[in-house]
Parts: structure tokens; sequence; C-alpha cells
């Protein structure tokens, strides 16, 4: 029968060597993730998304390959130890098991990061020109009126003031003060939310879901649903207060100031959708560069470890007080049962 042979630390210096390039290894991934958003903030068109979608894609495939190097080593080091408790002397058949154990696939298994992003485009886009339609026929229809200086008159109807993002009972308003009005009735609705999430589970969500595990997956879940959330609200109501600014001061010259109508309507209309699409892309480009200004000095890594340990001593104090609980309702129990009868 033939024997093998393993110099045991020579074994241990590899996985070593190992454990020394997967920590250089570690940091690439959230640097091509950093560089993705960076891309995605300077460069808004399909083409980007498709060059970020790739770059993200094979961040994970790295990240994937260093989880399987850091397997490899623990192997190889299970190996060694499994080797020293017995004695040094395998026989052919338990070195055929050992060796299926020890052969790793560094190749391992891709994690599937399918490109969902044309759909979402797709849907998005027909959302988002749906209120574009909206906020052009609206603000191309204003006219001037004559109850007071810069006075706006908006015609239509209240599904398509609320569609245009202004409240569905206003009728007139001072040019100088429809900022105000559309950022106080500024609000993003459920789709909005769900279009912000869908975006952000294809770019960063699914990479945190199976990244982290137990409290920190937890906490990731939150750190990440407060950035959707922010990043929804903090879009909309920039988006909104830009409009109603910029369309305010040129309806101010163009209709107040009896332009023709279709001229000035066509102007007030552009001015309108232009800028709500502009300020829109610009904020959601700041936000995803926060989120990753935010993830490379390790910000994010804070907050999931110090809120993850917070979750684990809530769980350990609740625990803890079930156990006494429990204790001091036995206790009660034992206390009020009856006492069988002694023998006389």
């Amino acid at each position: 029968m033939s024997m093998i042979r393993m110099e045991t630390e020579n074994v241990r210096d590899a996985a070593r060597k190992i454990d020394y390039a997967v920590q250089e290894l570690s940091l690439k991934p959230r640097r091509l993730k950093s560089a993705a958003n960076s891309l995605k903030s300077a460069w808004r068109s399909r083409q980007a998304t498709r060059f970020a979608n790739e770059l993200k894609r094979k961040a994970a495939i790295l990240d994937n390959e260093v989880v399987n190097l850091q397997q490899l080593a623990q192997r190889m080091r299970n190996e060694v130890s499994e080797w020293e408790s017995q004695g040094g002397h395998f026989g052919n058949g338990q070195h055929q098991i050992h060796g299926e154990f020890l052969r790793g696939s560094l190749g391992g298994k891709e994690q599937e990061n399918p490109d969902s992003g044309s759909a979402r485009a797709i849907l998005e886009g027909i959302y988002e020109a749906r209120e574009g339609v909206g906020k052009g026929l609206l603000f191309g229809g204003v006219v001037a009126g004559g109850s007071y200086s810069g006075q706006l008159i908006f015609k239509g109807g209240r599904s398509l003031k609320e569609v245009a993002g202004v409240s569905p009972h206003l009728t007139h308003i001072k040019s100088g003060n429809l900022w105000k009005h559309m950022g106080s009735t500024a609000k993003a609705g459920p789709v909005d939310y769900a279009f912000t999430a869908w975006e952000f589970w294809e770019e960063e969500g699914r990479e945190d879901f199976y990244h982290y595990q137990g409290s920190e997956k937890i906490s990731a879940i939150k750190y990440d649903a407060g950035f959707v959330v922010a990043k929804t609200i903090v879009s909309h109501k920039a988006a909104a207060v830009a409009t109603g600014f910029v369309v305010g001061a040129v309806a101010a010259s163009t209709v107040v100031a009896s332009a023709p109508v279709l001229v000035a309507g066509a102007v007030v209309a552009g001015a309108a959708v232009l800028t709500w699409w502009g300020v829109s892309t610009l904020v959601d480009g700041a936000m995803d560069g926060a989120y990753s200004l935010a993830e490379d000095s390790g910000l994010k890594d804070t907050f999931i470890k110090t809120d993850s340990h917070s979750i684990e001593t809530s769980v350990a104090v609740g625990k803890e007080i079930v156990n006494v609980v429990d204790n001091v309702f036995q206790s009660t129990i034992q206390l009020f049962k009856p006492r069988a009868p002694q023998a006389m």
C-alpha cells in the first residue's frame, strides 16, 4: 500500500501566504464598486449604466473568489490538523477521501447577478415620461392673471396637477412663490420608492444581502433601506423646488410679460421638464456618490458593526428577561401547587 507524506510547517506557511493574499484582495471589490459609482455620477446614460453594472459584476466575482481562497486556506489547515492527529500516516484510500476534501474550487460558482437593469430602465422610463408629459401639459398651459402682480393661473384637472407635482386644488399663485408650493407638496409615492429600491438592489443591495450574516445582515438591510428612503425623498424635494423656482422665473418673463401664447407655453413647458429631469439626475448621482464615500471611508461598516452589536446585546438581554420571568413563573407554580398528604 502506497503512503503519502506531508511537511506540515510548509503547508501551514502556504495557508498563511494565501491569507495574506486574501487580505490584499479583499479591498479590491469595494474599490471596483466605488469606481462604478463614480462612473455613474460622472456619466448618466444607458451605456454608462452597462459599464457600471459590468464593473460591479466583476467586483462580485472577485469577492466570491476571495471567499473561496479563505475556505481553501482553512481546508489546508484542517488537513494539517487531521494529519497530525492521525500520527502522520494515511493509507491510499483515506488519502483519496481527504484529497477530495482538499480539492477546493478556486473558480467557484460565480455569484449570479443577472442584469435586470434593462427591464427596470424601461419601466422607470415609462413612469418618468408620464410625469414629464404631465409637467409639460400643466406648465405649458399657464396663463397670466390680473388680480395681483405676477399671478399665474393654472388650468387642468386634479389628476394632471397631481402628476405634475402641484396641489390638485391649486388654481393660481404668485410666480415667486411657486417653488415654495412645489417644495411643500412634493411627495414620493410607493412607485418612486419601488424603483429606487429596485435600482439599489441591482447595484448594492444584492451583494450586501449575501455578504453579511446574522445580525450584521439585519443592520445592513436597515442601513440600505434608510439610504433608499433618503435618496427618494431628497431627489423629489430638490427637483420640485428647482422646477418651481425656474418655472416661476421663466413664466414671469414670458407669460406675465404677455409673450405669444404658444411661445410662452413651449418655453415654460420646456423649462419645467428639463429642470425636473436635470436636477433629479444630478441629485441621484450625488446621493450615489455619498453612499460610496460612506462605504469607502468605513462609516457603513462602523454603523453595521455597532448596530449589530446592539441587536445581539438586546437579544441577549431579552433572553435573560425571559429566563427570569420563566423562573419566577415556575417558582410561583411550585409555591401554590397542592402538596401530597403525608402518610400516617
